[in-house]
């Protein structure tokens, strides 16, 4: 239910009694690859994708309450190429959830001179709102994987900072 948030009739929020301990919840997730994409993408642009995840999460919470929910997610594999241009995770990418916020904590890929470190977070109540910095160098050639009539090469330094509500 504290997955649902706001979209839990508050009847039933009143009815459920607040625990003596917090819930947990564990997952693990492994060989995610880019087929989950399907509903979005087209078969050519999955063509042009590769690689697998594998994820682990833990949530708590003793509350129906989204801001009082705190947990991980751990990549614990995440090896992708895009357009045939390989990326991986350095170490383990982290995030991080509590008061609401999604934050990352450890956040860097590289591979075949691309590196892609991300800061900062999302905040997932209230109205949703980034706070999001990434930076690093990528080749130009990954936008084929999106953009298959755009034909890009060569390295691009990287600096973006996304900041405001989601919306």
């Amino acid at each position: 239910l504290a997955v649902l948030g706001d979209r839990v009739p508050e009847r039933v929020r009143r009815s459920v009694p607040p625990g003596v301990s917090p819930a947990r919840a564990q997952l693990k997730i492994t060989s995610i690859t880019p087929s989950v994409l399907s509903p979005w993408l087209d078969r050519e642009t999955l063509a042009r994708l590769g690689g697998r995840i594998d994820v682990s999460a833990t949530l708590e919470t003793a509350s129906l309450d989204p801001s009082q929910i705190t947990g991980s997610v751990i990549l614990d594999r995440a090896e992708l190429s895009l357009a045939q241009v390989p990326i991986a995770q350095t170490e383990p990418t982290r995030l991080r959830l509590a008061n609401g916020r999604l934050e990352v904590v450890q956040w860097s890929w590289a591979g075949a001179g691309n590196q892609l470190d991300v800061v900062g977070g999302i905040s997932l109540t209230g109205e949703p709102a980034l706070d999001l910095g990434a930076t690093g160098s990528l080749d130009l050639r990954m936008i084929g994987a999106f953009v298959p009539d755009v034909a890009a090469s060569g390295p691009a330094a990287l600096n973006l900072r996304a900041a405001g509500p989601a919306g």
